[in-house]
């Protein structure tokens, strides 16, 4: 999914020249941090990423990255540019890049990208998503 995303919106959603802790922030400032007990199974991971303090009945967080100063969290709809006619409204006006259009885009990426497996759509369950529609009447 994160390639057609990427085709979609020219650009990586996750940029590959970065180190593990970066992607690490971009995926939790675009999905949230991972649900308590996929973060619970993964030792390296809660390692590595997150914290929860000294309190065990508290939700975890992401730690904070002392190498990434300057990054900016940007949720999944400003990566993709749902209210700006694409990222940085590179394609505002055009058709097929209505608000609607990268809504339903939206809304797919989300679906695919979930988290937890059995919540997560099915390649069969995509296609009937409204993205995959000619237009809003559609649905």
């Amino acid at each position: 999914m994160c390639v057609c995303a990427a085709i979609t919106i020219e650009r990586c959603l996750i940029t590959p020249r970065n180190v593990v802790e970066h992607q690490m922030f971009k995926i939790c400032s675009m999905l949230g941090v991972p649900p308590e007990d996929m973060v619970r199974r993964s030792r390296k991971a809660r390692r590595t990423f997150f914290d929860r303090g000294t309190e065990p009945d508290k939700p975890y967080v992401l730690r904070p990255c002392p190498s990434l100063t300057s990054f900016v969290p940007r949720t999944l709809s400003e990566v993709i540019g749902v209210n700006t006619g694409g990222p940085g409204g590179a394609r505002k006006g055009q058709a097929g890049h209505s608000k609607w259009d990268y809504l339903m885009f939206l809304q797919l990426v989300e679906a695919c990208l979930t988290f937890d497996a059995i919540a997560r759509v099915t390649p069969y369950e995509a296609l009937h998503m409204g993205f995959f529609r000619t237009s809003a009447d559609a649905i």
